[in-house]
């Protein structure tokens, strides 16, 4: 079986002689506008209803990369020194866009928010722009009371594929990406459920995988993340779309072993593993049943826990797949469970308590109560953050990973820290 030890080894290996040792994080996924709906009354309450907002609307860069790819910059710009040495992470955004004006939009921010020069050509090689789509568009329902709803138009999204996602990573890396060895990997794909290229019928997302363990990063320690943003089932679909979402969650469910970051809210948690979220009686306290939702969402972790960890002997018999994971089911205002270990460390999880992992939702900065879009990716940021901190730039030592629940601990500190600045950020109208 495959140890921390030996991805270390084989990071080292990789290692220059002075200085940090070098990474690139690729994020792959959804690229659109959204446009945000602030302080709605209420959802509809059927189909010719009318609601209220007053709140106004914004228009911004939003999906996964973006936010993403945002908020790990963010974290790495507030700690540019680890151990000494500067940590040089490049981050290279892989999307589609319409070429128009919301596709330029979306690259000037994007540009923008990784500290890039906003008007030079080719500062995102990755993400192209699609002459016969429109850049796909997200109308984000932020409610009053919390929560939110998402009607997306994927636009120019269901352009990107592996054959395209093949042709950006020549072009930012040329031969390098298969060819000697120039540092980690972290290889993180947002929402592909939502990408018509990767999702069934073709459900190329486990081709893409593979492909970037055993052929585009071959002979580099490789980290593989993903955001499910939005992958939950729907009661009242009809019979169609019901077979569809069906479809959907079993086949990201078959890509779970190859994973060693995950982020899934509840409710898309439960969609992976095929059961229902738990609902509130009418005459049940709402302290009850959040106390029963976390411990639901605790037996769901340790599930998914098993599914990841359980190909582990298969993956890791390359040293260059890192053996460390870090899984998370967020609860919104009510917090977050999260794991971190080695592969023992997860497979022991059934004896251990939910406490220690269990994390209340860190306090809100003035003002941002309503503004949740982009949180998840923020969180999953942090982990990344955290993966890159504690398993690569200044590896710990290798019984470190064993003890899951220390090591979560510094893995949530990062997500905190993330979300808060996400949640601190001015609106375009402030």
């Amino acid at each position: 079986m495959g140890s921390a030890a030996g991805a270390h080894a084989a990071v080292r290996r990789c290692g220059r002689s002075r200085g940090a040792l070098p990474v690139t994080v690729y994020s792959v996924g959804l690229g659109c506008v959204d446009l945000l709906l602030r302080d709605v009354e209420r959802p509809l309450a059927h189909a010719e209803d009318v609601v209220q907002f007053r709140g106004g609307v914004e228009e911004c860069a939003g999906g996964g990369v973006f936010h993403t790819l945002r908020a790990l910059h963010a974290a790495l710009a507030e700690s540019p020194t680890e151990g000494g040495a500067a940590v040089r992470v490049r981050l290279e955004p892989i999307a589609c866009v319409g070429d128009d004006a919301q596709g330029r939009r979306y690259c000037e921010a994007l540009s923008s928010a990784l500290g890039r020069d906003r008007i030079a050509a080719n500062t995102l090689r990755g993400v192209a722009s699609v002459e016969s789509c429109s850049t796909g568009v997200s109308v984000v329902v932020e409610y009053r009371q919390g929560g939110r709803a998402c009607f997306l138009d994927g636009g120019a999204n269901a352009a990107l594929d592996v054959p395209r996602i093949d042709d950006a990573l020549r072009e930012l890396d040329g031969d390098r990406c298969s060819n000697g060895c120039t540092g980690p990997v972290l290889f993180h794909v947002a929402y592909p459920h939502l990408l018509p290229r990767l999702r069934p019928p073709q459900a190329a997302l486990s081709q893409l995988l593979h492909a970037a363990i055993h052929e585009w990063f071959r002979g580099r320690p490789v980290a593989l993340a993903l955001d499910t943003n939005g992958a939950s089932m729907a009661p009242r679909l009809d019979a169609a779309a019901q077979l569809d979402q069906l479809a959907a969650r079993a086949w990201l469910r078959g890509v779970l072993p190859q994973l060693h970051l995950l982020h899934a809210n509840y409710e898309e948690a439960c969609a992976l593993l095929g059961e229902s979220p738990l609902l509130a009686p009418p005459d049940e306290q709402q302290s009850a049943h959040r106390q029963r939702r976390r411990q639901d969402a605790w037996r769901l972790l340790q599930a998914l826990c098993h599914l990841v960890s359980a190909a582990e002997e298969a993956s890791s018999s390359s040293t260059t797949t890192s053996a460390v994971r870090s899984l998370a089911i967020t609860l919104g205002a009510d917090g977050s469970l999260l794991v971190a270990g080695s592969t023992r460390a997860l497979q022991a999880l059934g004896l251990a308590a939910l406490d220690k992992f269990y994390a209340p939702a860190p306090p809100l900065p003035p003002g941002a109560g309503q503004r949740t879009t982009g949180c998840g990716d923020a969180y999953l940021a942090g982990m990344m953050h955290a993966y890159l901190r504690d398993v690569w730039q200044r590896p710990l030592s290798p019984s470190a990973y064993d003890d899951a629940p220390r090591l979560s601990q510094r893995f949530v500190q990062a997500a905190h820290a993330s979300v808060v600045r996400q949640l601190a950020r001015p609106t375009a109208s402030e």
